[in-house]
């Protein structure tokens, strides 16, 4: 009897921890679904981002924008576009925008996207994590000039964001990827070179 009771007791206690632990998490979901949409060009959702706060001012710092692909990484493909090809209508979206406006994009909890790989600052992040960052930047670049592989950087960003927060961001990953299927991204694997639509005209 003692042992059925004691039981219980650790099981009741197990249930109130999970309540307790999983509060925020709840809150945090409503307060993301407030946002009428999470995923897309990077510019979109920063205008989703500032119409948001503008009704909401308690929460100025609460939410960002997060590239998939980071713009750093996005920047060093412009230059190598640039140098290789020359700047034209074509490349305007890549390689004269520092800010990567056209990148698909989430919008995330500050907190949040400070834990994604690709997060660099030297104010808030100790050595090694800006180094780390750093590597997985280079990464990204290296995969998209020299293997061409712009969709497997996206879709391993996606992998690892839900493997970080589970179901958190799926709805905005549900929406980036309606933007993905607009680009028509498509991958010659023997030439390693990739289409898609000039982003300008989404």
């Amino acid at each position: 009897m003692k042992i059925k009771s004691l039981k219980k007791v650790i099981a009741s206690f197990m249930c109130a921890a999970l309540v307790l632990v999983s509060a925020p998490q709840m809150s945090a979901f409503a307060a993301l679904n407030d946002i009428p949409c999470l995923g897309g060009r990077y510019d979109k959702l920063l205008q989703e981002k500032i119409a948001y706060i503008e009704n909401n001012p308690s929460d100025n710092t609460k939410y960002e924008c997060h590239h998939l692909i980071a713009k750093a990484a996005l920047n060093k493909w412009g230059a190598y576009v640039a140098e290789k090809h020359g700047k034209d209508d074509s490349n305007e979206f890549l390689v004269n925008d520092y800010y990567q406006r056209w990148a698909p994009s989430i919008i995330m909890e500050k907190a949040d996207h400070e834990q994604t790989l690709s997060y660099y600052n030297p104010k808030t992040r100790t050595k090694l994590q800006n180094a780390q960052a750093i590597e997985y930047i280079d990464s990204q670049a290296k995969r998209i000039i020299e293997d061409g592989d712009l969709l497997g950087v996206i879709r391993d960003e996606i992998i690892i964001i839900q493997i970080i927060f589970g179901h958190k961001y799926d709805r905005a990953l549900n929406e980036v990827c309606e933007y993905l299927k607009w680009l028509c991204i498509a991958t010659n694997p023997e030439s390693k070179v990739f289409t898609m639509r000039n982003p300008n005209c989404y």
